[in-house]
């Protein structure tokens, strides 16, 4: 077999039972194994589960309903990514139970996981693993594309991106109502969508576009999130990308190739191909929903987007092809802080819709199609917990009904490494300690209520992380994140800074 080879099993912990099955066969054959089951006591188990990664010569990667939705795993495999291309690694997927989902947005790496299927032993899949860790050139690729960006309707899983408005388990609020308002009109409309991460924004702009095929408009969806970072090089490489996916939806008619000009520019060639050969299709009513706007924010070329979709905006005054179109976007952050010119922004113009968090008689609601049985009590419990957190709320349901947990259980075992919110909790301490200048921010918030950091508390706002009108008047979104992160700053304090 060769000098012994260390790996890292990366799983959720719906996947327990399996992954120590895993690890049990792997040591007995030799290898050093390394399952987050290891970390002591005591322990930063971020920095214990990271250590661990950057010195594995292989990751096994379980594939599973659970790790589909997993942020951390989801994490796990962006890294794992990232060492298996500089040669330091080598990622193997295994498929439990024939999934053969993905969490959403992993995008660029293909190849067919190792299947084990239900019920059968670690000897089915031994052979076939022992010669994938042993001989790499022979071993599956990566794993497949991605998974699907909505729930099914019906399905009471934790919704890891946007809700369909079709699901029993979307709760409509009052952004909703006035998004169906505003629809309904024959005119063309620029609406924002504004709300932390995980608040529903994308779930509302699917409500968005649903609505908007209904009412008889061809609609488009952007989500900046599926752009690959060559897309996001330039202002023409994004406005080319945008415009192909453009182009593919809206059917036979001239190619965008047809109307791109190098001398008119990126922005005129894309709008004229908007103007001649996608809206004259539905009489003028198209709708442009964007999805994730943030991500393009700290781009130079932003303000020249911005303006962009300001100038769309603004031509329904002007021409009457445009007077129907309507364009919808999301974002988390405030525009202010990277959009200089107020006259060239499309944040401070249109309907602007504001999601907050779910408010306790949604959260009672939520837990009566979930027919989680809690008492009034329990449910407020739950609320407090989660501060209504939609995400959480869902995430804490599906544990509720699903591992037969109550309430106080999941209270109790809310902050431990392997708990319920452990992933999601995972995966929001490793991007703080990416962000250095997010993580004494959040310290400040927590310690005072405040910060001074204009870019780091929006930075903490699109997390999701903090609320609050502004970094004057800021706290943690939930009480999930206080426990949690007094803990952190317990175990790893930040060092004393200089004034």
């Amino acid at each position: 077999m060769g000098e012994a080879k260390r790996i890292f099993i990366a799983y959720s912990h719906r996947d327990g039972a399996m992954a120590n099955d895993l690890c049990v066969h792997l040591e007995a054959a030799g290898f050093s194994v390394w399952l987050d089951t290891k970390i002591q006591a005591g322990d930063d188990w971020i920095d214990t589960i990271w250590q661990a990664f950057s010195q594995a010569d292989v990751i096994l990667l379980l594939l599973s309903e659970s790790s589909a939705r997993s942020e951390f795993v989801k994490q796990e495999i962006e890294m794992a990514a990232v060492r298996q291309a500089s040669g330091k690694a080598r990622l193997i997927p295994i498929s439990l139970h024939g999934w053969r989902g993905f969490p959403v947005g992993v995008t660029g790496l293909d190849g067919v996981p190792l299947e084990w299927p239900r019920g059968e032993p670690f000897e089915a899949i031994r052979d076939r693993l022992l010669q994938a860790i042993d001989h790499p050139e022979q071993a599956v690729a990566g794993v497949l594309s991605n998974g699907a960006p909505l729930q099914p309707p019906g399905a009471a899983l934790p919704a890891a991106g946007a809700t369909s408005p079709d699901s029993p388990y979307y709760v409509k609020r009052q952004a909703d109502d006035e998004l169906a308002q505003a629809l309904a009109s024959h005119s063309g409309q620029t609406i924002l969508i504004a709300g932390p991460k995980q608040s529903g924004k994308s779930s509302l702009l699917a409500r968005a576009y649903e609505l908007s095929q209904k009412d008889g408009r061809q609609a488009f969806y952007v989500d900046f999130q599926s752009l690959d970072g060559v897309h996001l090089e330039s202002l023409a490489s994004c406005l080319r990308a945008i415009g192909r996916r453009i182009e593919q939806k809206a059917g036979p008619g001239k190619p965008l190739s047809e109307y791109w000009d190098e001398e008119l520019g990126a922005i005129a060639s894309l709008t004229n191909f908007l103007e001649r050969e996608i809206l004259p299709k539905s009489e003028g009513r198209v709708a442009i929903c964007v999805d994730e706007a943030d991500r393009i924010f700290s781009r130079s070329w932003a303000q020249d987007f911005f303006s962009m979709l300001r100038s769309w905006h603004n031509l329904r005054a002007f021409e009457r092809a445009w007077a129907g179109f309507t364009l919808i976007v999301t974002h988390s952050t405030d525009p202010g802080l990277w959009i200089r010119s107020a006259e060239q922004s499309p944040f401070n113009v249109g309907l602007r819709l504001r999601l907050d968090d779910f408010n306790l008689e949604q959260v009672a609601g939520l837990c009566g199609r979930y027919d989680a049985g809690l008492s009034p009590v329990e449910v407020e419990k739950l609320f407090q917990v989660t501060g209504g957190q939609p995400y959480l709320v869902r995430l804490a349901l599906w544990e509720i009904t699903t591992r037969d947990l109550t309430v106080a259980e999941l209270d109790e075992k809310a902050i431990d490494f392997d708990g319920p919110f452990a992933d999601h909790l995972a995966s929001q301490l490793v991007a703080l300690e990416r962000n250095e200048l997010a993580l004494l921010a959040l310290k400040d918030v927590m310690d005072t209520g405040s910060s001074d950091d204009d870019i780091a508390f929006e930075w903490l706002r699109w997390a999701g992380l903090v609320a609050g009108p502004s970094r004057r008047r800021g706290r943690l979104r939930c009480d999930l994140y206080r426990r949690f992160f007094t803990r952190h700053f317990e175990l790893a304090p930040l060092p004393a800074r200089a004034y």
